[in-house]
């Protein structure tokens, strides 16, 4: 099943994640969570006022993240598209 660009369920309910709150984690342990800013079909994510969690577990704040695609382990998506 594919959406209208030929892109699966997964990166069409990313895409309407766009404005919520998620949370990426990363292969290397490193944790984002934020504002899904824009995400494109490879799975390449842009959020803001987000706070890092590092694999040690120190926090810091990020005004910007830009994520690469390629690195996301997985990410959770707000609850609003549970029914989406």
């Amino acid at each position: 099943v594919t959406g209208k660009r030929g892109v699966g369920i997964p990166l069409i309910l990313l895409h309407d994640a766009e404005g919520g709150i998620v949370t990426v984690e990363l292969k290397n342990g490193c944790i984002y969570r934020g504002l899904l800013d824009e995400a494109q079909d490879n799975m390449n994510c842009t959020l803001k006022d987000c706070i890092k969690i590092s694999s040690e577990g120190m926090e810091s704040r990020v005004e910007i993240a830009y994520i690469r695609g390629s690195q996301v382990s997985f990410i959770v998506l707000p609850d609003t598209l549970a029914k989406a």
